[in-house]
């Protein structure tokens, strides 16, 4: 029971992978969601988005709970968490843009229990705790390189500050299932070693990022062809995936980040499959370049896709008028758990989907991690799944880089324990 995560730039006039319908999401189903969601829903379905500001006011993520007590389900078998170990808080962890919703909690010794259960009823993939016992709740993961070793995530580091180089946090992953699996931080570069090509390998190229020890994916889509890649480190189960990508703007070109069950296309051939999806489209059914598409199959079927166009975004984030998911690298985050799936953005929760009646994905299967394009089926172009595609005009290009995950995929030994983090932390919640 695994998924794969795939990244994929694809024709408009694709068959297969990724690919979303128009239909809309069943009213059912809307009672298993956030009212935030819902409400985006209904914003990105309305014409030419006037009013979008106004539209757009009441949305953002849930309010924190105030005490442990208060929080969901969600929380109901976090306790601190997963460890994933110690690293720099003082650090932005390598990310394009500052994070614009991380939510900050001043706690004491007695208290800071609670810190990962307030988390977690927000749907935040971390809780970071510091010795001074500030809780932050955040979807961004760290930088491997601002990672700290564990005798050094001290109160002793954290008061010499910046004078031992920055401040040391415990960083914990909210998995459900916690005390039974092992979660870990398992970044992956953008280097031929890591990913198999499926096919037209001169659409993919790897280049070093200057002043930097990561690389950078381009993929290209020449004609009606792109490519398909996936990682080498095989199927995952549960886990937070990030990427910053800026996709290209093209009408017709369709770029996607999402998880799959299988690597079998087009989807009337793949069987039974489950899949996940962040999608940028410029064209069918968005009216503007850069909009995004959140959606999930379960069963081969679609329980719910959410297109969120620019002014809608660009309003919750944020973002200054001349930022675009177009014109500038942009941080991604799906963060999946039995209970639920969320999607952000820059560190900001934008939709999280709960498992329920309508939905489940304890059944992937798949084995890979791709990024692809697919090819003409003969659509008439009002049925061309993100637009019509110029491709004279082309090539055009979509760019990847600092991919990084957190994966809970190995189940504990009998009778073993998970690492719980530094000592004065465990100590802490031991005596509250």
């Amino acid at each position: 029971m695994w998924l794969l995560l795939a990244l994929a730039l694809l024709s408009s006039l694709t068959s297969s992978s990724a690919q979303g319908t128009t239909n809309r999401m069943s009213a059912p189903l809307l009672d298993d969601m956030d009212v935030a969601d819902a409400a985006l829903e209904t914003t990105a379905a309305t014409s030419g988005m006037t009013g979008a500001a106004d539209a757009v006011s009441s949305l953002g993520v849930p309010p924190p709970a105030a005490t442990a007590a208060a929080a969901n389900g969600n929380a109901s078998s976090i306790g601190l968490g997963s460890y994933i170990g110690c690293f720099n808080a003082s650090s932005d962890w390598g990310l394009t843009v500052a994070e614009n919703s991380t939510l900050e909690l001043a706690y004491n010794a007695s208290t800071i229990v609670n810190c990962s259960a307030v988390c977690a009823a927000s749907f935040y993939s971390l809780a970071i705790i510091s010795p001074d016992w500030r809780c932050r709740c955040s979807m961004q993961l760290p930088d491997e390189a601002d990672r700290w070793r564990d005798d050094n995530c001290t109160a002793a580091a954290a008061a010499a500050g910046s004078a031992a180089g920055g401040v040391p946090a415990a960083v914990y992953y909210l998995h459900a299932a916690s005390n039974a699996t092992q979660c870990r931080l398992a970044n992956l570069d953008f280097n031929k070693d890591n990913w198999n090509i499926a096919y037209s390998p001169e659409n993919v190229a790897f280049d070093r990022v200057s002043n930097s020890n990561s690389s950078q994916l381009s993929v290209r889509l020449k004609g009606t062809t792109g490519s398909r890649l996936r990682s080498k480190d095989g199927d995952q189960l549960y886990g937070a995936w990030q990427v910053q990508a800026k996709v290209t703007g093209a009408p017709g070109a369709v770029t996607a980040f999402y998880l799959r069950s299988n690597d079998v296309y087009p989807n009337d051939k793949a069987g039974n499959f489950s899949e996940i999806d962040v999608e940028w489209l410029n064209g069918n059914p968005a009216r503007e370049p850069g909009s995004l598409w959140f959606n999930a199959f379960t069963d081969s079927n679609s329980t719910g896709e959410l297109l969120i166009p620019p002014p809608v975004y660009k309003t919750l984030l944020g973002w200054p008028t001349n930022k675009t998911a177009i014109n500038s690298f942009v941080t991604y985050t799906i963060n999946w758990q039995p209970t639920h799936v969320t999607w952000a953005v820059d560190g900001k929760n934008l939709r999280t989907m709960r498992n329920g009646e309508f939905r489940t994905w304890f059944d992937m299967g798949g084995k890979e991690q791709s990024m692809w394009t697919d090819t003409s089926r003969g659509k008439k172009p009002a049925d061309m799944f993100g637009g019509v595609l110029d491709a004279k005009k082309g090539p055009y290009f979509s760019y990847f880089k600092q991919m990084r995950r957190v994966l809970c995929d190995k189940l504990l030994p009998a009778g073993a324990q998970a690492a719980a983090g530094p000592a004065w932390l465990t100590a802490a919640v031991k005596g509250a």
